[in-house]
């Protein structure tokens, strides 16, 4: 083995310590108990304050950041479909990731309700902000999977400025188990598995209110 092998293989098993894949999340079962009595909640989506990487790097930064690098190396289109696939994400795939699961790990309990994107009729709402993301790789020497940081706060869908409970899932870390591709929309997916674990770990902490 290589040294830089080594290295890539020691820094991997560190980051899968037990820590990263085991988290308690916190939440007032008595503020929440409204999810026994509702049928649907809704869920909205946004990414107030995002930063990127170790280095806390901020999204229009980032961005521009990105952009010189794949116009070098793809040309204006290149950096348009990269801009396009990573609008779409937001807006569209890694919500869909993210309530899919929840709503499956959800369906195991007695009493859940079903988490829907923009159902502004629903009395209460459910607000997934992503304030922190790492894309992670997936290149010929190594693998490193995503991480997402959220915070999930709920309110009364007519009445957003009083929050009835809030709670955070710090690097909620994505599986990686795809092999070597330059397909951005890998990337984008890849993002999308940290909010598959998310949303998996969020629901095992409302079963404490609903099952």
């Amino acid at each position: 083995m290589t040294p830089t092998l080594r290295i890539l293989f020691f820094v991997f098993v560190v980051s899968l310590s037990p820590k990263s894949f085991s988290q308690h999340i916190d939440i007032d079962k008595k503020a929440l108990s409204f999810l026994t009595s509702e049928e649907k909640i809704n869920v909205i989506f946004t990414y107030d304050g995002l930063l990127f990487n170790e280095d806390k790097m901020p999204e229009t930064t980032y961005i521009q950041h990105v952009l010189v690098k794949v116009k070098e190396e793809e040309g204006d289109d290149g950096a348009k479909d990269w801009l396009d696939n990573y609008n779409t994400s937001k807006r569209e795939l890694w919500p869909e990731m993210f309530l899919t699961t929840l709503n499956e790990k959800m369906s195991e309990y007695k009493q859940q309700p079903i988490f829907e994107i923009n159902n502004t009729q629903a009395r209460y709402t459910m607000k997934v902000n992503t304030s922190w993301m790492y894309f992670g790789y997936n290149v010929v020497i190594g693998k490193w999977p995503s991480k997402i940081d959220v915070e999930i706060t709920f309110y009364e869908t007519s009445d957003p400025q009083n929050i009835l409970t809030a709670t955070s899932i710090k690097s909620a870390m994505g599986q990686n188990k795809e092999t070597f591709k330059f397909d951005d929309w890998a990337k984008f997916r890849r993002v999308g598995k940290a909010y598959v674990k998310a949303a998996y770990k969020l629901a095992q902490a409302f079963k404490r209110v609903v099952d």
